[in-house]
């Protein structure tokens, strides 16, 4: 909304300011308003730059899920690895436990 500065002198007058008085109110006021007040360019620029930002923060999330998504498919694929090499070591351990406990049978029996 712009400000009328014509009728707005033409309010004061009439409301008993003198032309000067009345165009120094407008002026002070017009001043105010121009600083203060968003126009509808502004507020488009705002919006653009909002629409913007979030197609940013999109990309960024999309992009931080992959790299996670990654991660944890690496993290997998270490637990597996793991299982294999606890499952081999077991084995051994099992093989180990069963030539002791028949070699101490030998031994005793």
């Amino acid at each position: 909304m712009a400000l009328d500065t014509y009728k707005a002198i033409k309010m004061l007058k009439e409301a008993g300011f003198d032309e000067p008085q009345a165009e120094a109110v407008v002026t002070t006021v017009g001043n105010a308003f121009d600083d203060t007040v968003a126009t509808k360019t502004d507020i488009a620029e705002l919006r653009a730059e909002i629409q913007e930002v979030r197609a940013d923060l999109h990309a960024e999330i999309q992009e931080v899920r992959a790299d996670l998504h990654a991660e944890i498919q690496e993290v997998h694929a270490e637990i597996r690895e793991l299982e294999q090499r606890m499952t081999i070591k077991m084995g051994g351990f099992l093989a180990a436990t069963i030539g002791l406990i028949t070699a101490l049978n030998k031994l005793i029996g």
